[in-house]
């Protein structure tokens, strides 16, 4: 048996497909059947990425942005651009991991390598 729907407000950041950055506060819905939707005032382009973070949450871990790819539904009532969501997947870390071993042995021996590598872990 599928749950009912369950929305919370949020704050979407990210590149329109004019490749300007923007700040929306809008609804983040999500079901069973269906997944996870935003609607938003930006159109944003297929595959683009965003950062959605609760807004007046009690739990601080919830405040932590949370990056998306998003892809094109259509349109509302109100004419704003429906989205469906799916989590970023990182990318494999090895490869970054043995880069910087090879091209800098005494960093990657000094500092942790999850340090070092966590800005390679995502693509944009």
């Amino acid at each position: 048996m599928n749950s009912p729907p369950t929305a919370s407000r949020i704050e979407v950041s990210g590149w329109d497909e004019d490749e300007m950055f923007f700040v929306e506060k809008s609804e983040f819905s999500y079901s069973e059947a269906s997944g996870k939707h935003i609607t938003l005032q930006h159109n944003l382009a297929d595959g683009s990425l965003i950062f959605l973070r609760v807004i007046h949450t009690s739990i601080p871990l919830n405040a932590i942005p949370v990056a998306y790819r998003v892809h094109p539904l259509g349109f509302d009532s109100q004419g704003l651009f429906q989205f469906s969501l799916a989590p970023a997947q990182p990318l494999n870390a090895l490869p970054a991991i043995r880069y910087i071993n090879e091209q800098f042995p005494t960093v990657s021996a000094q500092w942790p390598i999850s340090a070092l590598a966590l800005p390679l872990l995502f693509h944009f």
